[in-house]
């Protein structure tokens, strides 16, 4: 998994169809990383429904009407992966500090053609 710029992140979601995978929450780096690198996702995504994106200021709007905030209190990262079929996958970790101090992670996850 290579870190990537927000600009990078967002270019890869407007430049390309991509397909919501999944959030992940408190999930190790390491362990995410293996479970996507193993991850066979069929060519030409199979029954994955793939869609565009246009950014916004704070957010990433879909063309299925979802969106992908940035403006929650928290830290952001960027990250890309290419598994081991082929697949890249673009993701946001955003890392908050819950109110008894302790920090919860949160990862979502787009794979792109």
């Amino acid at each position: 998994m290579e870190k990537i710029t927000k600009n990078a992140f967002i270019s890869a979601l407007e430049n390309h169809k991509s397909a919501f995978i999944c959030n992940a929450h408190a999930l190790p780096d390491d362990i995410l990383e293996g479970r996507l690198f193993d991850l066979e996702i069929p060519a030409g995504g199979g029954a994955i429904r793939k869609r565009t994106a246009t950014a916004r200021a704070t957010f990433i709007l879909f063309s299925d009407g979802s969106r992908l905030g940035f403006d929650q209190k928290g830290k952001y990262e960027f990250m890309r992966l290419v598994g081991k079929f082929g697949a890249e996958y673009v993701m946001l970790k955003h890392t908050s500090i819950l109110c008894d101090g302790e920090p919860w992670t949160k990862w979502t996850i787009y794979v792109v053609e």
